[in-house]
């Protein structure tokens, strides 16, 4: 389904079966997937030191290519990879089957909304990365998938950032997009067709009874060059220290295309 046929169904999220080989060399192994992975990972590890050393229970809610299902699933976490993409959930099952991690690994082919039930209060860390722009309600998805966090828990949300949709079009001289408020995706790109704010994500993050501990912007300068790295001189590791240095900082926090958020649910 495209982002155009998935605002005239309503009621279905996107997934990306169709979209596999895009996604997959676009998004996860693209130099801008890669730096994201390492700044969220940055964040998490930097934050939450004991990811490092505890054994949890974690879910990844939507996971993709399952980068970091399989990250914490090698340290030795108790893992259920959830997705609604087969297509997706296939390539993660063969790397845990390549790699012995089945053993503490556990798939679901389950919508986010439906994993409530059976996950009320169990887990000690919930990811939800770069899911929520894909739901047909973001907001009803990130309350339903709250619930699964027990209390002390955590909750790693990687929010797509309306306002650097703003910023880019912006820069583009797409003013009557912005004017007009359209700037969901149309299905050419990997712009996704449910964006939102920050400030409209912090309060039902609030509403959920979690208290935000540390914000993170994530691709603050690097999506805004106008030349690739390749073609300035840059080092890849230079910009990830700027990246690092600057992205718990305002304004630059809510300046990247993506914003990580690390929530204790009280």
């Amino acid at each position: 389904m495209s982002p155009k046929q998935f605002r005239k169904n309503t009621g279905c999220d996107f997934n990306f079966n169709t979209k596999y080989k895009k996604f997959k060399k676009n998004i996860c192994n693209s130099p801008k997937g890669k730096l994201r992975f390492t700044l969220v990972e940055h964040h998490l590890e930097q934050t939450l030191p004991f990811l490092l050393k505890s054994s949890l229970k974690i879910l990844d809610a939507g996971a993709g290519l399952g980068q970091f299902a399989l990250k914490f699933a090698r340290m030795g976490h108790k893992v259920i990879i959830n997705d609604i993409a087969d297509v997706l959930l296939k390539d993660v099952k063969e790397t845990c089957s390549r790699e012995k991690l089945n053993h503490n690994t556990v798939f679901n082919r389950q919508p986010l909304q439906q994993l409530l039930p059976g996950y009320r209060d169990k887990m000690d860390l919930v990811l939800l990365h770069a899911v929520l722009a894909w739901l047909h309600d973001p907001l009803a998805g990130l309350s339903s998938i709250a619930g699964c966090v027990k209390k002390n828990g955590y909750l790693s949300l990687l929010l797509y950032n309306k306002h650097a949709l703003v910023i880019r079009n912006a820069l583009s001289g797409n003013f009557s997009k912005i004017l007009n408020d359209r700037l969901k995706g149309t299905g050419k790109t990997f712009t996704p067709p449910a964006p939102v704010y920050p400030q409209t994500v912090e309060k039902v993050i609030k509403q959920n009874n979690f208290k935000i501990i540390s914000v993170k912007g994530i691709r603050i300068f690097y999506d805004y060059l106008e030349k690739t790295p390749a073609n300035t001189g840059t080092s890849m590791a230079d910009i990830t220290k700027v990246e690092n240095r600057f992205g718990l900082e305002l304004p630059y926090i809510y300046m990247g295309r993506y914003v990580h958020y690390i929530c204790k649910k009280i």
